[in-house]
């Protein structure tokens, strides 16, 4: 019953937001690159893709310029190939956890210049992240499918407060364990998000750690020790489940903080501090 209504809420949301569950982004098939290798060539493609058009140090990308690139042309024949994936040849963790991090970011790049976007991607209409989706393996799987079905092990949609998936969805079966560090990683096209950059299997813990650190450190987290305040990223305010709540968060933190006084701080004023979300910037990242 539980699984009948959540797909109904979803139909529901889909029809009140215009989503086309048939539309993809990836609709041109190529079949220059074979099925065992679309894992490998997207993984190269995406790190193309980094060198064409990704500031690391300032977290923008060059839309204008990757619009019309070879490089940008050839990560859309390869895109194309995802239809065929099978997803299990995914093995390991590091493995599918690099694939859909990669994935979301170079969705939502593709998305943008796609979609003609120049200011918000908000600019054509809401539900962006329900609308923009790619075919994998047969099956759509939209940016908020990656992020909350797969990457968050199918939690509540901080909006809709309803599972991603229903539990009859076959997508469920590739969720993964929830791992909070993910959230310094998915790049929604927008000033306030984390830095973009691509992730590679076998360095994944580590990469994640230094994208966690690099948030937090980068402005994500604003320690205010006269007025033992926290400003936080509003990120932490939307998942705050997935850290655990309150003082997970501020462990959390604590792990990855770099400033000794403010690590210290942080220690010792846990309960007195008062929590306050910074205003989140949706104004394009280039």
């Amino acid at each position: 019953m539980l699984s009948i209504m959540t797909k109904y809420i979803h139909y529901i949301i889909d029809f009140i937001l215009g989503v086309d569950s048939k539309k993809v982004l990836n609709e041109e098939l190529s079949l220059s690159v074979t099925i065992p290798n679309i894992v490998t060539e997207m993984r190269t493609i995406v790190d193309e893709l980094k060198i064409a058009a990704f500031d690391n140090q300032d977290g923008i990308v060059d839309y204008s310029g990757l619009k019309n690139s070879p490089t940008f042309m050839r990560y859309k024949k390869i895109a194309g190939s995802l239809k065929l994936l099978n997803l299990s040849t995914l093995q390991s963790r590091g493995e599918k956890l690099a694939f859909w991090i990669n994935l979301y970011n170079s969705l939502i790049v593709d998305a943008v210049i796609s979609l003609g976007i120049k200011k918000t991607v908000w600019e054509k209409g809401l539900g962006f992240f329900r609308k923009v989706a790619y075919e994998i393996g047969g099956l759509r799987y939209s940016a908020d499918d990656i992020e909350h079905g797969i990457l968050r092990n199918n939690q509540f949609h901080p909006i809709f407060r309803i599972p991603q998936f229903d539990s009859n969805d076959v997508r469920l079966r590739h969720s993964l364990a929830l791992d909070p560090r993910i959230h310094f990683t998915l790049v929604c096209a927008s000033r306030s998000c984390p830095v973009i950059t691509v992730y590679h299997a076998t360095e994944i813990d580590k990469e994640l750690d230094i994208a966690s650190s690099s948030f937090i450190n980068g402005g994500g987290v604003i320690v205010n020790l006269g007025k033992k305040k926290l400003s936080l990223s509003r990120i932490f305010k939307w998942y705050k489940a997935d850290f655990g709540g309150r003082r997970g968060i501020i462990e959390f933190i604590l792990k990855y903080i770099k400033d000794g006084t403010e690590k210290d701080f942080l220690a010792k004023n846990n309960y007195k501090l008062r929590i306050e979300y910074q205003k989140y910037d949706w104004s394009l990242n280039h």
